[in-house]
């Protein structure tokens, strides 16, 4: 190795301790890391997905295209190898814009190095948080004696994502 050669490994190798030193920016939390709410409901949303939790009454009590929908994608179109609710396929079938919007700011802001320290993307996280709440409620209530001949549950189109 000739000492040109050395020196040149020697100046990477303090190159990299200093970039090892230096500190490395956090990107902001997003919104809906921060909200607890959403969190506590999604994980009780998976849990009472499980299969063996839906009676076939209540199946039966489906009788609107937007409910048998909503009940399709939950029940079959977006379960895991295990049987278990797909969380990211139920949030891009049933929200696709609200999910779409908060991927593009997600990307927008960790493009952009600079930040104020403020959570990322607060009104696209409480669109998307809205968004799965009312969608896996209206799953809920389309099956239920209670919520079927209620006017806030009849018909409400589903905007679905392929």
């Amino acid at each position: 190795m000739t000492q040109a050669e050395s020196q040149q490994q020697q100046q990477q190798q303090q190159e990299q301790q200093q970039q090892q030193q230096q500190p490395q920016r956090e990107r902001p939390p997003l919104a809906l890391e921060l909200d607890r709410d959403f969190a506590a409901f999604a994980g009780k949303m998976v849990q009472s997905s499980r299969l063996e939790l839906i009676s076939v009454e209540q199946l039966d009590a489906l009788k609107t295209v937007p409910n048998k929908q909503r009940a399709r994608i939950v029940l079959r179109r977006c379960r895991n190898r295990q049987g278990i609710l797909d969380f990211s396929c139920f949030a891009t079938q049933m929200c696709p814009e609200p999910a779409q919007a908060l991927g593009t700011c997600v990307k927008q802001t960790q493009a952009n190095p600079f930040h104020d320290g403020e959570p990322m993307c607060p009104e696209e996280s409480a669109q998307f948080s809205r968004c799965i709440k009312d969608e896996y409620r209206l799953f809920l209530m389309g099956a239920s004696p209670v919520g079927r001949d209620t006017d806030i549950f009849r018909d409400r189109p589903l905007q679905l994502g392929e």
